[in-house]
This record gives C-alpha cells, sequence and structure tokens, in this order.
C-alpha cells in the first residue's frame, strides 16, 4: 500500500506528474525536490498520530471493552493507535516510490508485511474503525505548494 490517496485529487497528480517531466531535465531535480518536500509530508503525518486526526476530524474513541483493557494493563493513558509506537515510527520522510501517478509516500506498516491493523485504520475495513493516518491536510499541501513553486523559480522550470 502507498499512500496514493494524498494525492487523490486529479489535479495535484497532474501537477505531480508534469513537475516529474520537468525535473529530469535538471541534474538530481527529482532527488532535491523530492527531499524538499518530504519534510512536510512526514511532519504532517506526525501532526496527525499527535492530534489523533484524520481528514473529518478526531480519531474514534476507543470501544468500552478494548478502554478497559488498556486500562487493565496500564496503558489507560495511551494516544490512539500508539501502543508501542511502531505504526507512527514506521513511517520515514524517506518512504518514496515513484508511480505512474507521481510520488507516493508509504509507510511500512501499511505494507503486506506490515501491520494487520494499519491498513484497516487507515482506510477503513469495516471492522476496525478507520482512524486516518496518511494524509496531508491543507496547510501542508499549501507549504508545499509555496516550496515548489520557489524550487521552480530557483530552478527556472
Amino acid at each position: 500500500m502507498s499512500m496514493e490517496a494524498i494525492f487523490d485529487d486529479k489535479e495535484i497528480r497532474e501537477f505531480l506528474s508534469n513537475m516529474d517531466k520537468r525535473l529530469k531535465h535538471i541534474k538530481d531535480g527529482k532527488k532535491e525536490y523530492v527531499g524538499l518536500i518530504s519534510a512536510n509530508v512526514y511532519a504532517d503525518v506526525m501532526d496527525h498520530f499527535e492530534k489523533e486526526s484524520g481528514e473529518d476530524g478526531a480519531w474514534k474513541a476507543w470501544s468500552n471493552i478494548y478502554d478497559q483493557h488498556m486500562k487493565r494493563i496500564g496503558r489507560g493513558g495511551n494516544k490512539k493507535l500508539q501502543f508501542n509506537g511502531r505504526l507512527r515510527q514506521n513511517f520515514k520522510p524517506t518512504n518514496i516510490r515513484q508511480s505512474s501517478k507521481g510520488i507516493n509516500w508509504y509507510n511500512n506498516a501499511k505494507t503486506k508485511s506490515g501491520y494487520a491493523y494499519a491498513w484497516g485504520h487507515d482506510e477503513g475495513d469495516g471492522k476496525l474503525p478507520q482512524r486516518q493516518f496518511m494524509w496531508l491536510s491543507d496547510k501542508a499541501l499549501d507549504k508545499i505548494s509555496e516550496q515548489t513553486l520557489q524550487f521552480m523559480l530557483e530552478k527556472g522550470i
């Protein structure tokens, strides 16, 4: 699983595809550009874990049974989706793949060899409550737009 849903908007996908074509003409352009915006992608995803929020607002509360279980094992104060931190720690700004849709950031936990619950929470599978963590806020998209414009002006593209 990748983070393609971040750029689900057709205009954003087309823009990134166009950027990809332009970056081929600059030595190490793609690497430099992706490195530049990756910091914002990473910070935004980490902010979702910190604020426990998805695109539609706060993550759903634990069920009463799970809440009681967490209290019983001494983890009642834990943040959601952060039992031991592996899900959060598996997302790194360097987890990047190229695809026909452009640049994809991914969380190893959401891959086939990752954690079964990661995909279910992020995408919503009907069994687990949806708690999106792999998405970009408008604030992050604005920062990325500003950085992209600055980069394009500096590189003459």
